[in-house]
C-alpha cells in the first residue's frame, strides 16, 4: 500500500524539504506530493491541491523562519484542519497533521497541539517506521512522549549546578542570577553528595530589597545578610522532597501541587531534585515540566485562565490609601503571597507580593514603616504582566516560560475591569495533574 503524504512548505526551504522527502521515500512505500507555488502565492488553493490533500494519508507541514508570512501555506493548513475535523466527526481518531520543524523557530501557539518533530537526519528512519505503521489506523505516528509513561529522567535538567554549604548567600545568588535559574543543589565539597537544596525565594526572603519602593536596605545590612552561609537557610537533605530517575511524571506533579509536610510544616515547593544514593542526577522545576509538555504538544486544549483559578481562592484586596500594616495583616490572616490593589470603583490598579511586605516591615529599616501607604510601594497594573479571564492555557504556559521571574499572574475581567483571581504556576501544574490522572 502506497502511503501518500502532502508536503506543505516554502520555496526557500525547498532544497532541505526535497532531501527529507527523498530519504523518507527510499526503500519504502511512502510517496510525497509536493506543489511549489511561490509565484502564485496570492491565489487560493485550487482544486488540484484540495484533491491531493483529500487523498493523502498525512499532511506534513515543514515549518521554519520562512514559513509564517506565507499565505498559501496557511491556506493549505486550514484545509488540512477541515479534513482532520471531518475524519474526527466520522468517528475516526486521526493523526492526520504532522509538523516538521526545520530550525529553532518557535511554533505558533495554535500549531503546538499537533504532532511535531524537530528535524535531525538521525530521526528519519524512526519517522519512516511510524508513518508506515500508522497509516490508516488509529495508532500514534511518531514516538510522541506520553505523560502517563514519562518519568523524571525524561524531564529533568541533567546539568548539575550547585554550591557548597559554606558558600555565602551572595555567592549562591550570583550563581542563580548568572545562570538564569531559581534552584541550586548544595553538595559536599569532598564527596559531592547532596547536603541540601536552595531556592531563589529562600535568598530573596533575606537579602534582596523590595522592588518599586522608596526603601533601600543600608549597605552594611545588605553586606551582613549576603554573608550568611548557605547551610543556615537551605533545606537539609533529611527534609528534601525528592524523586528517582524512574519516578513517574504524575508522581512528580503530585509532589509539586500537594503541599508536603517538611519539618512539621506544610510547605510549597517549586522544584524536585532527582537523587539516588545521595548523588544528584538532576532537578525538575515547574519550568522543566512546562518546557517538556509544551515542546511535545501535550498541553490540554480549551482550558482558560478563569477555569484555572482555584474555587477556594480568597480574593484579598487593599486600597491605595491603606497602610503597609493593613496589607501585612490581611496577607498573614489569609495565608496568601499576593494581594490585589483596587480603587474606589473596585477596578484593578495594582498588586503587592509578600516579599515586598516582608522587607518593608523589617524593624531594622524604619520603625514607622507600617504607616506607609500602599500606593507608594505597590506594583502598578500597567507595569504588571496580567492575563484575561479568557486567556487559554497554552498562552499562559508561554508567559511563564518567557518570563521566568513571574510565578503568578493576575486574572482580569476586561469588561468589568475587575480582578477575579490569580493563576500561579502551581495552578497550571494542578490542571495538568488533574487532566492526566483522570485518564
Amino acid at each position: 500500500m502506497v502511503i501518500k503524504i502532502f508536503g506543505s512548505y516554502t520555496s526557500a526551504d525547498s532544497p532541505l524539504v526535497q532531501l527529507i522527502c527523498e530519504r523518507l521515500e527510499i526503500n519504502s512505500t511512502i510517496k510525497f506530493y509536493l506543489f511549489e507555488r511561490d509565484a502564485n502565492f496570492l491565489m487560493p488553493i485550487n482544486d488540484e491541491i484540495k484533491m491531493a490533500i483529500d487523498e493523502a494519508d498525512y499532511f506534513m507541514l515543514f515549518w521554519s523562519r520562512n514559513t509564517e508570512d506565507r499565505g498559501w501555506v496557511t491556506g493549505e493548513f486550514d484545509y488540512a484542519l477541515e479534513r482532520e475535523a471531518q475524519q474526527r466527526e466520522a468517528g475516526r481518531k486521526t493523526n492526520f497533521i504532522i509538523i516538521i520543524r526545520l530550525d529553532d523557530t518557535d511554533l505558533p501557539i495554535d500549531l503546538r497541539r499537533h504532532r511535531h518533530l524537530n528535524y535531525k537526519p538521525e530521526v528519519l528512519n524512526r519517522l519512516r517506521a511510524f508513518l508506515e505503521k500508522g497509516a490508516g489506523n488509529t495508532g500514534p505516528l511518531i514516538n510522541t512522549p506520553s505523560p502517563l509513561r514519562s518519568t523524571a529522567q525524561d524531564i529533568m535538567s541533567p546539568n548539575i549546578i550547585f554550591c557548597y554549604p559554606d558558600d555565602t548567600l551572595e555567592h549562591a545568588y550570583f550563581i542563580m542570577d548568572s545562570r538564569g535559574i531559581r534552584h541550586l543543589l548544595v553538595l559536599d565539597r569532598k564527596d559531592e553528595t547532596v547536603q541540601g537544596f536552595l531556592s531563589k525565594r529562600d535568598i530573596l526572603k533575606r537579602m534582596v530589597p523590595p522592588v518599586d519602593s522608596n526603601i533601600t536596605i543600608p549597605p552594611e545590612e545588605a553586606d551582613k545578610m549576603g554573608k550568611i552561609p548557605v547551610k543556615d537557610i537551605m533545606t537539609p537533605r533529611r527534609s528534601l522532597i525528592r524523586a528517582k530517575q524512574n519516578t513517574p511524571l504524575l508522581e512528580v506533579l503530585e509532589k509539586l501541587v500537594r503541599k508536603p509536610i517538611i519539618d512539621g510544616v506544610f510547605r510549597r515547593i517549586s522544584a524536585v531534585p532527582v537523587i539516588e544514593d545521595h548523588k544528584a542526577f538532576g532537578i525538575i522545576s515547574y519550568i522543566d515540566i512546562f518546557k517538556y509538555i509544551e515542546g511535545n504538544g501535550l498541553i490540554p486544549s480549551n482550558l482558560t485562565a478563569e477555569s484555572l483559578v482555584p474555587a477556594n481562592q480568597q480574593l484579598i484586596n487593599v486600597l491605595p490609601q491603606d497602610t503597609l500594616e493593613t496589607c501585612r495583616f490581611k496577607m498573614d490572616s489569609a495565608g496568601v503571597r499576593h494581594i490585589f490593589v483596587i480603587d474606589d470603583n473596585q477596578h484593578f490598579v495594582g498588586m503587592v507580593d509578600d516579599l515586598t511586605v516582608l522587607h518593608l516591615m523589617n524593624d531594622q529599616i524604619d520603625l514607622e514603616i507600617g504607616e506607609m501607604k500602599v500606593k507608594n510601594f505597590m506594583q502598578q497594573a500597567e507595569n504588571l504582566r496580567w492575563i484575561r479571564n479568557t486567556t487559554l492555557l497554552d498562552e499562559i504556559v508561554q508567559i511563564f516560560l518567557q518570563s521566568r521571574n513571574i510565578t503568578a499572574l493576575p486574572v482580569v475581567d476586561l469588561e468589568s475591569k475587575t480582578a477575579i483571581g490569580i493563576v500561579s504556576y502551581v495552578d497550571v501544574l494542578n490542571a495538568f495533574y488533574n487532566h492526566w490522572s483522570s485518564q
